[in-house]
């Protein structure tokens, strides 16, 4: 019989992290017993419980403890992180701990240190047992020290922010079979009070926003100054760049729905046309694109960033095209985030959700059930999934934010 004790902290009436520790260890096999424990006087504060475990064998305890330690339960008495070397760029040694993107502490020379930006599933590498940062797999460097298995490992859920618009809607799905403004006028709430508290906005846009008619009020949240960093596919930027010179996306009239003649030819012409003048920027210099999203992230002054992808028909200039680089550039730019929201492009989002903070609010809309549900389900408990079209639910946020 192999026994631990473990601790679970934090805010336990506002999370259902306790209840998902003691479902893991029961599916598990494992008996446990409640020891101490702490209950808070105010929501506020932290509460705290002992279990002790119980296991037939000691790989059963530790099968099971290197499952709950990132739910939030570490072991009492844990011993410093065990660290090992790296021996070779960009490979980790074999045991690396991978971080789930909640706020994450690692014990070295008898101290708990914090792990900023724990970005989920990177690795953490200890400088000297004096500071811990969070790694990607590509920046690791031979002679790092990375943290091994979960011992010395703690990790701690944290609600969203009390004064969120976006409390209780978190974690969770509003369907095509449940009213979607009042989702809405939240997101639209919580855009608000993001960019009072000094954080970014990122807005992540698939091509369905440009051939669904929603561009216009992706223009207005752009020229609202509602937008801080825009993240989008190259196709975004050829239909695009195919409405303002054609008012065609993918050969079709937005205003009427209905094919233009030899309007198959014109996303080539737009794509050539922008190309020819050198990229997005000259072409908006030049008036060759006077009109647009893109356009208007120019003209306003907000950064964006383009990422292509192998079924593009070609990249424009200003499109990413090297796959680690765009991952680079990704991090770059997020920094100082405070919500994410992503439209019709599933995946850009997973890129954006592994490049952030778990704690950051993230909302993803798309008219793909499966999509959202997939997105949501992530073990991300700080996504909200909006089943709406892009067009709707872009116009909406543009009404309540007042840009129209």
């Amino acid at each position: 019989m192999a026994e631990e004790l473990i601790e679970v902290r934090g805010q336990l009436f506002q999370l259902t992290t306790l209840a998902d520790i003691v479902k893991c260890v029961s599916m598990r096999g494992l008996d446990f017993e409640v020891g101490d424990f702490e209950i808070a006087k105010s929501t506020d504060l932290p509460s705290w419980v002992q279990l002790r475990l119980r296991a037939e064998s000691e790989q059963a305890l530790k099968d099971c403890l290197a499952h709950i330690t990132q739910l939030g339960a570490h072991v009492v008495g844990a011993q410093d992180a065990q660290t090992e070397r790296v021996e070779q760029d960009g490979i980790l040694p074999a045991e690396a701990y991978a971080l789930t993107g909640l706020p994450t502490e690692v014990r070295a020379n008898g101290r708990w240190l914090p792990v900023p930006d724990p970005l989920p599933l990177a690795v953490i590498r200890v400088d000297r047992g004096e500071r811990a940062l969070a790694v990607p797999m590509e920046r690791v460097k031979k002679g790092d020290r990375i943290v091994v298995h979960s011992e010395g490992v703690r990790v701690s859920p944290e609600p969203p922010e009390r004064a969120s618009e976006l409390l209780g809607l978190l974690g969770a799905t509003v369907s095509v079979a449940r009213p979607r403004g009042p989702a809405i006028v939240k997101i639209a709430r919580e855009l608000q009070r993001v960019r009072a508290s000094g954080r970014k906005v990122v807005l992540v846009a698939g091509p369905a926003v440009i051939h669904s008619g929603a561009g216009s009020h992706l223009v207005q949240l752009l020229r609202g100054k509602s937008i801080d960093v825009l993240i989008a596919s190259n196709s975004l930027a050829v239909y695009d760049a195919e409405v303002a010179l054609y008012g065609t996306a993918r050969g079709l009239y937005l205003t009427e729905n209905i094919p233009a003649s030899q309007g198959a030819q014109n996303m080539v012409h737009a794509l050539n046309a922008v190309r020819a003048a050198g990229g997005l920027r000259p072409a908006v210099a030049g008036a060759v694109l006077t009109s647009g999203v893109l356009h208007a992230c120019i003209t306003s002054e907000v950064p964006f960033m383009l990422i292509g992808s192998v079924h593009d028909e070609a990249a424009l200039p200003d499109s990413l095209t090297d796959t680690a680089l765009a991952r680079e550039k990704l991090r770059d730019a997020l920094p100082g985030t405070g919500l994410a929201i992503m439209v019709a492009e599933a995946g850009l989002a997973k890129a954006v959700m592994q490049a952030l903070p778990g704690p950051v609010p993230k909302v993803y809309v798309d008219t793909s059930d499966y999509d959202v549900a997939k997105l949501v389900n992530r073990g991300e408990p700080n996504v909200l999934g909006l089943v709406e079209s892009a067009e709707s639910f872009l116009r909406e946020l543009a009404r309540n934010l007042g840009a129209w």
